[in-house]
């Protein structure tokens, strides 16, 4: 099919992708590709988004899911007219392969490139942090899915990210172990990771705040906890959080943690839904601890409709909160083109106007999208928080936290404690 693209034959560039997704539905980016394709067969005008996206390395697991959220996006806006002078998008897909040099290479190229107004991505929080002079020295915008990173917000007029902090992800985990008898915690913390390191600190705060104690705190790199795990033991922890965003790292740990006969309560920030972290971790990830802005069972409507459209597009795969960010991404995007933005200064405007201070001259509410409500103007940490626990190889919504509220975080739960299931673990709704 890309052979085929390349010399813009179209027809026969489509006949093998409808037979790819006919033997694959799950694969993201034929779906782009096709509907590349499709754009072309049209004969109608285009604009072009890059998607700059990490598609192999060890960040790929995870990245990848971004991919199927864009797509959607793209085939949903294509498939409703397209932008406000009838042009359909295309979306042109670049792989840093989770390397920073080949990351500043693909900066380059797409900062030179004029037909670009927007970019969706980069993936990571490292990659674009450090790209973010470069971006804004093109005066080309940016708008990264996933990227919670607390510098991101002060990274200058073009840089925008669809996510928020993790620091209340972080606080209802400190919660839940607190209320569940955890008193001395050991972090574990990704000696080359900006997010890993911030990560780490927001859950440090929030448990000490409860009354708990950091018993130790250990850095890794590679896949080797033995000593990690060594120094944990020693220092008598009664639950462990494991500060990474992978899932694949986690899972190691997780093996090799119950492997030494620890059964004590583990937590971590890898995004509900990963698949590497069950087909990886088997039983010894059962009963982790995680959390996210995003459920598939939410019956929020937003949330709902965009599960439903997911599963019956890519074959009954269960969407993410990763790939349900990306979708809020390119939807916005895409938005932008529908309301007319044809440069990159109206389009860092239209960005900036989102969710913006309501007494600023063309503020915009903030995005309602499959992932909650949230700003780009503006950090403001207002979506509602979903608990997860690994249960019999599934992601079981065990608690909803209700943003706004107050309840009292150092309340011990019992079977008479509305709310909560006897004998396992919490449920239901939660005010925070």
């Amino acid at each position: 099919a890309r052979l085929y693209i390349n010399q813009q034959n179209w027809p026969k560039a489509m006949a093998c992708l409808s037979q790819a997704l006919t033997r694959h539905p799950s694969d993201a980016e034929a779906h782009i590709m096709l509907e590349n394709v499709n754009v072309h067969l049209s004969g109608k005008p285009y604009f072009r988004v890059p998607a700059f996206m990490t598609l192999s390395g060890s960040d790929a697991p995870e990245a990848y899911r971004l991919l199927y959220g864009i797509a959607m996006a793209q085939r949903n806006f294509n498939k409703n007219g397209g932008a406000k002078d009838g042009r359909l998008a295309i979306v042109d897909i670049y792989d840093d392969r989770s390397n920073m040099e080949t990351a500043a290479g693909i900066c380059g190229s797409i900062c030179n490139d004029k037909e670009y107004c927007g970019v969706i991505g980069p993936f990571s929080s490292q990659f674009s942090l450090a790209l973010s002079p470069l971006f804004n020295s093109a005066q080309l915008p940016i708008l990264t899915p996933v990227v919670s990173a607390p510098g991101i917000w002060e990274q200058g007029r073009y840089i925008f990210t669809a996510s928020d902090t993790n620091a209340a992800r972080c606080a209802v985990i400190a919660r839940y172990l607190w209320q569940k008898g955890c008193r001395r915690v050991g972090i574990v913390v990704d000696r080359d990771s900006v997010l890993s390191a911030n990560v780490a600190e927001y859950f440090r705060r929030s448990f000490q705040a409860l009354g708990g104690q950091i018993g130790s705190e250990n850095k890794f790199t590679g896949v080797k906890f033995d000593r990690v795990i060594d120094k944990l033991e020693q220092d008598g922890v009664d639950c462990v959080f494991f500060s990474d965003h992978r899932g694949t790292p986690l899972a190691l740990f997780a093996k090799e943690l119950r492997s030494r006969g620890l059964k004590i309560p583990l937590a971590g920030q890898v995004a509900p839904f990963t698949k590497d972290l069950i087909s990886v971790g088997g039983n010894a990830v059962e009963g982790l601890i995680l959390s996210g802005y995003f459920h598939s069972d939410s019956s929020t409507p937003a949330t709902k409709l965009y599960a439903e459209r997911f599963r019956h597009l890519f074959g009954g795969l269960s969407p993410s909160h990763l790939d349900a960010s990306a979708y809020d991404a390119a939807n916005i995007i895409f938005s932008a083109y529908k309301n007319g933005v044809k440069s990159r200064q109206e389009m860092g405007a239209y960005l900036h106007s989102i969710g913006a201070d309501p007494q600023e001259k063309g503020a915009r509410p903030c995005w309602q999208g499959a992932t909650g409500t949230f700003s780009l103007a503006r950090q403001l940490d207002i979506r509602d928080i979903y608990l997860i626990e690994i249960h019999k190889g599934k992601y079981d919504l065990i608690r909803l936290y209700r943003r706004g509220q107050k309840e009292d975080p150092q309340a011990t739960p019992t079977n008479n404690t509305p709310g909560w299931l006897p004998g396992r673990t919490p449920s239901g709704e939660d005010n925070f």
